[in-house]
């Protein structure tokens, strides 16, 4: 993944995120090597330009406020998702981000739906993959105040 950052950065400048100059100064490190926009607003700024970059894809459905309240499972495989309002087929339906966290005992997210949390993801057959990605703050450490 560090060896990527590079390209990386230049993928989002390319979007549009318009970085701070000069990399900057964190922690313990040796050398200037952090992008920021702005200091603090970088994961605003970055997440306003890939929501952009995603809602101007022909092909790409979003819908807000709407509740996702169970995947829709057919013969042991995850076919889509039921919703307050609907239910959506999907080759490869994304889950809301409080059923991936019911993969963990703690979190810092708040907790899936019981029926979702249950399912997902082993229990639709669904894969699960690039789990090494997946942020885990401090916070949820057993032991700490904030663990749920």
């Amino acid at each position: 993944m560090t060896e990527e950052a590079p390209a990386r950065i230049a993928d989002l400048i390319a979007l549009g995120v318009s970085f701070d100059e000069e990399p900057g100064l964190e922690g313990g490190h040796s050398r200037p090597r952090i992008f920021s926009v702005d200091g603090a607003a970088t994961g605003e700024r970055i997440a306003r330009v890939l929501a952009e970059a995603v809602l101007a894809r022909p092909l790409v459905e979003v819908s807000e406020d709407e509740l996702a309240q169970e995947l829709w499972v057919t013969g042991g495989r995850c076919v889509g998702l039921v919703t307050n309002r609907r239910a959506v087929t999907a080759r490869s339906p994304a889950g809301d981000r409080r059923c991936c966290a019911a993969l963990w005992e703690q979190t810092t997210n708040p907790r899936a739906r019981p029926a979702m949390a249950s399912q997902w993801p082993i229990g639709a057959g669904a894969a699960v993959a690039d789990l090494e990605f997946v942020q885990l703050h401090p916070t949820a450490l057993a032991g700490t105040s904030l663990a749920s």
